[in-house]
């Protein structure tokens, strides 16, 4: 009887294999725990940087609280005459407060570089009511500077060797 050629496998032919693909899964296993390890500093980054926001917006809500009770005190001095004198007498008073241009304006601080911006204008009393400030502007603005950092260390053969 003829004997067929199979093919064999020799042990250290299949421990290469087994070696090759511990080392595959082990990269693939960091990277994965790199991944999700810049996933978790982005996540925690905007959390933080949304509760600064909200942080802010409810200081600004709480100054819009406050204008309201101003101009409903300024309109029950002043409304027969010098309603406005009244309410940029008493927003000038406050710390936070600054009147521009006929508005109402205040700034809150939701981080080092940013500032949440806000305006109110005076709306008139209708029918015997109170005036009241209704905001014309809310957003954010940028306090620091951006500077474009261009510089880039390159690998030149004529450093080696200068350390």
């Amino acid at each position: 009887m003829k004997q067929k050629n199979k093919m064999v496998f020799n042990v250290g032919t299949t421990s290469l294999i087994l070696i090759f693909t511990v080392l595959a899964l082990v990269t693939f296993a960091l990277l994965s725990l790199s991944g999700a390890s810049a996933q978790k500093r982005l996540a925690e980054k905007m959390a933080d940087r949304t509760t600064r926001y909200y942080t802010a917006e409810n200081q600004a809500y709480q100054i819009l609280e406050r204008v309201q009770e101003l101009v409903a005190v300024a309109w029950e001095k002043g409304k027969d005459r010098g309603f406005l004198e009244e309410v940029q007498a008493a927003a000038e008073q406050e710390p936070d407060l600054e009147w521009k241009d006929g508005k109402i304006c205040w700034t809150v601080a939701v981080s080092e570089e940013q500032n949440l911006v806000a305006q109110a204008v005076l709306v008139a009393a209708k029918d015997g009511g109170t005036a009241s400030a209704d905001l014309v502007e809310w957003h954010l603005e940028e306090t620091g500077t951006w500077e474009k950092d261009d510089t880039m260390e390159l690998f030149l053969a004529e450093n080696i060797g200068d350390e």
